[in-house]
């Protein structure tokens, strides 16, 4: 049984970070211990134009997953969401394998060794803040690059936003387990049907047989 979740004592105060967004802006949220400059250093290593972004209790959130991660637990710890109109915008483009839309449309680089293979889906059982911005374009390698640059492999979808939850894999004082395990409920994955299969098990919507080219910009490319 997980303790309820509180907020962690102390006023933020409203003080502003060298990165200039105000301290004060996550306060409220459960995760407001960890939302500091050294995790917006993370978010940027693979997003652009950060924006504070409020996550109301009863939020659905989803992600890209990977059957082959070491222990499931990683799929839902991980930082790296999506909200519903994201996860829309992958599904209406993804064909027939929305494995390779998700790795393309998201610019998640091969070597970073994900499968791309499981649609995981949660709902936040508490307020949550993260950061929201646009994938940034990087290297076969998954060096973070500028979308212009001629050695941009994986190049995110134009207008994709993606979100980076702070604290998930942390513990609040006081609590035994890691900040994801009571702050998701209804936590749920399926698979991603390998091409040739005619919808997506989440969905039940069907695609176009238009192929997405290897690495680049799904809309581009």
């Amino acid at each position: 049984m997980h303790r309820p979740l509180i907020r962690p004592a102390g006023s933020l105060g409203a003080a502003r970070t060298p990165g200039g967004w105000r301290v004060a802006d996550a306060e409220g949220a459960v995760n407001a211990a960890f939302f500091d400059d050294s995790a917006r250093r993370d978010a940027e290593l693979g997003m652009s134009v950060l924006a504070v972004h409020r996550l109301p209790a009863g939020s659905t959130l989803y992600r890209i997953g990977n059957s082959a991660a070491r222990q499931d637990d990683d799929n839902y710890s991980a930082a790296w969401w999506l909200r519903p109109v994201e996860l829309q915008q992958i599904l209406r483009k993804g064909q027939r394998d929305t494995a390779w839309a998700g790795r393309v449309m998201l610019a998640i680089a091969e070597v970073f060794g994900s499968k791309c293979d499981r649609q995981i889906s949660v709902r936040t059982t508490c307020e949550l803040h993260a950061w929201l911005g646009a994938g940034k374009a990087l290297s076969k390698s998954g060096r973070a690059l500028s979308h212009d640059d001629p050695n941009a492999y994986w190049v995110p979808e134009p207008g994709l936003m993606q979100l980076y939850v702070p604290g998930l894999r942390q513990r609040l004082p006081g609590h035994s387990s890691a900040l994801w395990r009571s702050a998701f409920s209804a936590r749920h994955w399926v698979p991603w049907l390998p091409i040739g299969q005619q919808t997506n098990l989440a969905t039940q919507q069907a695609y176009s047989d238009t192929p997405l080219s290897p690495g680049g910009s799904a809309a581009a490319r």
